[in-house]
């Protein structure tokens, strides 16, 4: 909302209202780049940002999915090159994702 023409109590009005949208609209904003981040193949080792009440549970449950899907690509990653050597008894570890999960 532009507030340059308000004064008094509109400006004051006009003025909050865009702080809330401000604080509800930034960690959307912020959570569907990193969505466009991990659908494309690009998954971030950490959630910038500090936030508060249910905005810090979606961001604590993104963080702790792209914690899960790094793990995952780091097992992945390990039994295809042990399979490449030959090594074909190499098997993931699921307890290395589940801890993250139950984190």
């Amino acid at each position: 909302m532009d507030c340059d023409k308000f004064s008094g109590f509109m400006l004051t009005l006009g003025s909050g209202i865009n702080q809330m949208l401000d604080a509800i609209v930034k960690p959307i904003n912020q959570t569907q780049n990193y969505l466009i981040l991990i659908a494309n193949g690009q998954v971030p080792k950490q959630i910038e940002g500090d936030y508060q009440g249910d905005i810090l549970v979606i961001s604590q449950s993104l963080e702790k999915s792209c914690q899960a899907i790094n793990r995952l690509i780091i097992d992945t990653n390990d039994i295809v090159k042990s399979a490449s050597m030959g090594e074909l008894s190499i098997r993931a570890d699921e307890m290395h994702t589940m801890a993250i999960i139950k984190k």
